[in-house]
């Protein structure tokens, strides 16, 4: 009886948690032939992104996970070899969790002479004090 009241205890003490993304997965320093996909999750290591011509997204390239201050983990993807000026789709897995399918176009060589436009803002962080400024900024 006493080791079943233990497993209980051990059962019921322990949090039974969702996984979540803390923050979505963003695009850094893309290249005619390479990007980077970051994301970072409340915990699990195992993640991967699945990416491709199409939203099949056929290939997968695991992700390096590391520990934040906050005790999350923050993945990093970098996918190279990639053909300049071309679309590319791609969602992140990690444990249960899966993003909805993303797409992005690597930007062209400058002798390309291709218009090609891009959005550059800050990391402006999660401030409660002042959630709309974001859409404002928009």
């Amino acid at each position: 009886m006493k080791d079943l009241t233990t497993i209980l205890f051990a059962l019921l003490s322990t949090p039974i948690l969702a996984q979540n993304f803390i923050v979505k997965p963003y695009l850094q320093d893309a290249t005619p032939s390479s990007i980077t996909i970051m994301w970072e999750t409340d915990y699990g290591d195992d993640s991967v992104v699945k990416w491709g011509l199409d939203t099949s997204v056929e290939n997968t390239t695991t992700s390096i996970a590391t520990s934040t201050p906050a005790g999350h983990q923050m993945h990093c993807v970098e996918l190279s070899g990639l053909d300049r000026f071309t679309n590319y789709y791609y969602k992140v897995v990690t444990g249960l969790i899966v993003s909805d399918i993303h797409m992005f176009k690597t930007p062209p060589f400058a002798s390309d002479n291709e218009d090609f436009r891009f959005v550059a803002m800050s990391d402006m962080q999660q401030s409660w004090a002042d959630p709309e400024i974001f859409e404002e900024v928009v």
